[in-house]
């Protein structure tokens, strides 16, 4: 089981053992969505936990937290910096201007095949925060 403990809030963190990169995975996964629905969906949500609030902002993401949320995956924190959507600073990352216009589009359907629901981000959101098969089953 993936899980990591926060002590100052007595939070308790479920991660998925990994990002869903392909249509298979994300079958594999038990998940109902298509690949682009659910890796968008995980990553709103992991900013969402990260922030510790539902609506996004620009506040700074603990970077550890950040990657064990989604899946350890370099290549996601990787894309949204790429594309002037995330920057780091010292002890993490923060959503840009864009980054956050990013986030709204998808939930909104407002993006070329990245977009994603509410209750999908709000899966998400429990998955991490409570665990399940999910955010808990060890992939081979």
């Amino acid at each position: 089981m993936t899980q990591l403990y926060d002590p100052a809030t007595q939070t308790v963190f479920h991660a998925a053992d990994r990002y869903p990169t392909s249509n298979k995975e994300v079958e594999f996964m038990g998940l109902a969505g298509g690949r682009n629905e659910e890796m968008r969906a995980m990553t709103i949500a992991a900013f969402r936990v990260s922030q510790n609030e539902t609506e996004i902002d620009d506040r700074l993401m603990d970077q550890s937290l950040l990657y064990f949320l989604m899946g350890d995956s370099d290549t996601a924190i990787s894309y949204w910096i790429g594309h002037g959507r995330l920057e780091q600073s010292e002890g993490g990352y923060y959503l840009t201007s864009p980054g956050i216009a990013e986030c709204q589009k998808s939930l909104s359907g407002g993006t070329r095949g990245y977009n994603t629901s509410e209750r999908k981000v709000q899966e998400w959101v429990q998955r991490m925060l409570n665990g399940d098969v999910v955010a808990t089953r060890v992939f081979e």
